[in-house]
């Protein structure tokens, strides 16, 4: 059972199960009853919705829970959490939009389903990292299956447990498990049929090469130069620069 450990004291905080064969492979199972379950519009967007209005319920415990488990301030973690409700609002407004009548059909926006998704996410955003996936997933008609960062597991937990008071079809799920055969197990699982990963460019490509014809959408590593130009306001560049690196304990992406 690992240990969750709090970057602000080094003190263990909580614990977590890998998921066993048994409900990793009933989450696999349902992604085709899922599927059928959110293929009308009007309920995508009801089910959307309901999430954002359910972590804007628990915001605050939400919150919490990232400042204890990646080290995140109070603002940054609050930020976070409407950070992530917004791409579920986003999502629906998306829906929304697709089902109106177009001046023209041929510029009217059409959604169609890829297929079940599988979505690896990072820990610096153990939050909005997930829903940032999760929410375009639904609203496209794709059911999801998560398998987040073990150094951000509580926080997916809650997210999860907040999901499941509102979606009944689980047409977002989540798994977790620290075997790396597991991991490509579910990479090599036919039925699903896009993959999203978030992460270092060498697991990406080891995320690809074991993908097969799969449609993946990769973040990998990252790397984000500070220029300050002739001419700038060197005070102010300075401080943006201080903020900008050290934003999230310097986890973010910006601090790269």
């Amino acid at each position: 059972m690992p240990d969750v450990i709090s970057p602000n004291n080094g003190l263990i905080i909580g614990h977590w199960q890998p998921d066993s064969p048994t409900v990793i492979g009933a989450a696999l199972d349902n992604l085709a009853p899922a599927s059928a379950a959110i293929a009308v519009p009007a309920d995508r967007i009801a089910l959307l919705q309901s999430i954002a209005a359910k972590l804007d319920h628990h915001r605050a415990d939400l919150a919490a829970i990232i400042i204890a488990e990646v080290g995140k301030t109070p603002a940054e973690a609050m930020d976070e959490v409407d950070y992530a409700i917004s791409f579920l609002t986003c999502g629906a407004t998306s829906v929304s939009e697709a089902e109106q009548p177009a001046a023209s059909p041929d510029r009217r926006l059409r959604i169609v389903p890829a297929g079940p998704a599988l979505a690896i996410t990072p820990y610096n955003d153990p939050l909005a990292g997930i829903v940032r996936k999760i929410a375009p997933a639904i609203a496209a008609g794709c059911p999801v299956i998560v398998k987040p960062s073990a150094l951000g597991h509580l926080t997916a937990m809650a997210l999860f447990e907040a999901i499941a008071g509102v979606d009944r079809t689980r047409a977002a799920t989540m798994v977790n498990h620290p075997d790396r055969d597991v991991l490509h197990r579910l990479i090599s699982d036919p039925r699903f049929r896009v993959l999203s990963f978030t992460g270092s460019t060498a697991t990406g490509r080891v995320i690809a090469a074991g993908a097969g014809l799969k449609r993946l959408v990769m973040e990998l590593g990252g790397n984000n130069p500070f220029l300050v130009l002739e001419g700038a306001d060197l005070d102010l560049a300075a401080a943006d620069a201080v903020a900008r690196k050290t934003r999230a304990a310097g986890q973010a992406c910006s601090a790269q």
